[in-house]
């Protein structure tokens, strides 16, 4: 996270409040308090709240500087004129929409725009990125449903990814399932160089599974941010368990052990494994069955406190990969694909633009958080620092800052990975920031 972003950017707004002055004071109605756990108490007005925030117009040194203050951080309220109640959702009740996966519309697209070459056909959809970021349900729907035109004998997923979000993958997980019912084409794996956390998921729920041989699968655990603390910490139990049971099952439905699985997301889970007649052999461990001395035939594959991750020619040697290929024209030989031809260039190309799109989006977001810091460090060095400044130079700063707000806004309502990462640096929306800029500014007007 940036250096608290957030006491800038609101210290910043304060400023301009300092810049007006401070004659409406004396008309306040007796004042609210605030008493933090840290010891500070503001005295002002409740301007609103809900189940999760407090949102005050503190008197500071005779100046009104809005606040929005989390209730974990307030130790007690004393109420001495009623505030204005703004209702909101409970911070246990999901935001509407928020899970909703895609329509799943598999139907084939008239307008789909297909290649009918020589030999057999396939079509090539890849996997890169950040599963919710650049890797989005939405856009896998768009590219299979021209994909199903096409009728390839079957469907090749590059895999080349660090993970993602949950909801995303749940997402996936239910389009891959609709796609098996509804088509019967294959979906195939190859993971390039990496599949972590939610790809490799995404990988083992695929109807066939390969890699290159410097490539590697697992670490699976799903994590959150510790708002205290500040850093990533494992989900709580029931979201836990609920994960690992989907993730299973998926793994399953592929035809694949779902305890390998498990292993990726629970370190609690040990297993070791044996090659038997009918192949590979996946057994759980408890307790005293990890010594070595009581593994007889079977090879430690993960000890409990770890969490499992594979080699390419350890996932095929306990079952869960098929084999290990040089890359895709080695692949496509394999299913004797090696004289046929992509039957769906558009499809690969939807993702890819996809890609580029989300890509550039969150190179516009990083620039934008610089500017802000800019425009914050600006304003500070105008006040703090003694710089001397007209009225409209200052006045250009701060809409400069709300035009960046604004747009930092926009981009974390059109992608939800960006909404993620606004709200662990911003703390506070960046739209209610920019309001209490334009109000920063109606004032100095």
């Amino acid at each position: 996270m940036r250096q608290p972003l957030v006491l800038a950017l609101l210290s910043a707004v304060a400023l301009a409040w300092v810049v007006v002055a401070a004659a409406a004071a004396d008309d306040a109605e007796p004042p609210d308090r605030l008493h933090l756990h840290d010891g500070r108490t503001f005295e002002g007005q409740i301007l609103g709240e809900d189940d999760r925030y407090v949102r005050f117009n503190a008197i500071i040194d005779g100046v009104g500087v809005r606040l929005t203050v989390d209730r974990e951080d307030i130790r007690e309220i004393d109420r001495t004129t009623p505030g204005p109640a703004t209702p909101s959702p409970s911070r246990d009740e999901p935001a509407p929409d928020a899970a909703a996966p895609p329509e799943m519309d598999l139907r084939p697209r008239d307008d789909a725009e297909v290649v009918h070459g020589e030999g057999p056909a396939y079509a090539v959809l890849p996997i890169r990125g950040d599963i919710g970021l650049t890797v989005q349900a939405g856009a896998v729907l768009d590219a299979l449903a021209i994909v199903h035109v096409a009728e390839p004998e079957l469907v090749i997923l590059p895999v080349s990814s660090d993970g993602g979000m949950v909801q995303e993958l749940d997402a996936l997980l239910a389009l891959i399932a609709q796609w098996r019912r509804e088509t019967g084409i294959p979906l195939v794996a190859l993971i390039e160089d990496r599949a972590y956390s939610a790809a490799a998921i995404l990988a083992a729920a695929c109807d066939e599974l390969y890699m290159t041989p410097g490539a590697v699968i697992g670490s699976a655990m799903a994590m959150e941010i510790d708002e205290d603390e500040r850093q990533w910490r494992a989900v709580d139990e029931k979201f836990a368990s609920a994960y690992r049971a989907r993730s299973r099952a998926a793994a399953e439905q592929a035809g694949r052990d779902g305890r390998l699985i498990e292993a990726m997301i629970d370190p609690e889970v040990a297993l070791a494994y044996s090659v038997g007649d009918d192949g590979p052999r996946i057994h759980r461990l408890h307790g005293a069955d990890e010594e070595a001395g009581s593994l007889g035939d079977r090879e430690m594959l993960v000890a409990s406190g770890r969490l499992l991750t594979l080699t390419a020619h350890e996932a095929v040697r306990v079952g869960l990969a098929e084999a290990v290929v040089d890359d895709l024209a080695a692949l496509l030989a394999r299913h004797g694909l090696d004289g046929g031809h992509d039957a769906a260039p558009r499809a690969r190309q939807v993702l890819e633009q996809r890609h580029e799109e989300v890509t550039r989006s969150m190179q516009r977001y990083e620039q934008l958080t610089d500017e802000i810091l800019e425009h914050v460090g600006r304003l500070e060095q105008h006040v703090g620092g003694g710089e001397q400044v007209s009225r409209r130079q200052y006045l250009n700063n701060l809409n400069r800052l709300q035009r960046s707000l604004e747009q930092v806004d926009r981009l974390a309502q059109r992608y939800p990975w960006i909404a993620t990462r606004v709200e662990h640096e911003y703390e506070v929306p960046p739209s209610e920031i920019a309001e209490q800029t334009r109000d920063a500014i109606q004032r100095m007007r």
